[in-house]
């Protein structure tokens, strides 16, 4: 039951670090339910509605899906037979599937306007490094409330197709009133385990895992 729980909080990461507030909001379940099935303390299998709407709410497609219903389904008739849970690397369900990251949350789905900045943004696209596969970083300013985000989110699932090797995010927290800004360490482990780093292969120092050349990246 353990990796079953502990497999939950890593898809979380894998989906962008979500707070408990906007999980809460795409799966309808109360951030307090949310919450317990997430802690590591957690010793009993949450309910399975609870797991669906949770990993749902991380953004996993519906084969997914499935292999969550299915190795859920498999430790509860060991649970009540009296027979050890089976391992995630035992199931035929384990969830790490060696796909590439898809961590966009979901985008507006009545987009408006932003002609000029989406056609800006475009065209700093084309600005890429062919010879070391590099791209121009981005960043859209402006004042609180006016869009910046629904505007990224948009441009990116726009684009999304031209980044083959996955997407990932990192909502930082830096002004959610539920929750403490996330720690640079923690979003360069999360996109590390997103990106199929092995373990073993990751730097114990949170400064070494900010050096790109220190980790060497798994590719399918």
């Amino acid at each position: 039951m353990g990796d079953y729980i502990r497999d939950l909080r890593a898809l979380k990461v894998r989906a962008g670090q979500p707070s408990l507030q906007e999980l809460q909001r795409r799966s309808g379940i109360a951030r307090s339910t949310l919450s317990d099935a997430l802690s590591p303390r957690r010793r009993e299998l949450p309910r399975l509605e609870v797991c669906l709407a949770l990993v749902r709410a991380c953004g996993v497609r519906a084969r997914e899906e499935a292999r969550w219903r299915e190795r859920w389904q498999q430790i509860a008739e060991a649970r009540d037979a009296g027979r050890p849970a089976p391992r995630a690397d035992e199931s035929a369900s384990a969830v790490h599937t060696g796909t590439a990251p898809r961590q966009l949350p979901y985008a507006v789905r009545h987009f408006t306007g932003r002609t000029r900045e989406l056609n800006r943004l475009d065209e700093l696209m084309a600005d890429r490094r062919t010879s070391c596969g590099a791209v121009v970083i981005s960043a859209i300013a402006g004042t609180a409330g006016v869009g910046k985000t629904t505007l990224a989110l948009h441009f990116a699932h726009q684009v999304a197709d031209r980044f083959p090797d996955g997407q990932l995010f990192a909502n930082l927290r830096g002004f959610d009133p539920a929750a403490d800004p996330v720690a640079a360490a923690d979003v360069a482990r999360g996109f590390l385990d997103a990106l199929g780093v092995p373990g073993h292969r990751i730097p114990a120092d949170p400064e070494g895992q900010l050096v790109p050349h220190r980790a060497t990246f798994a590719r399918s």
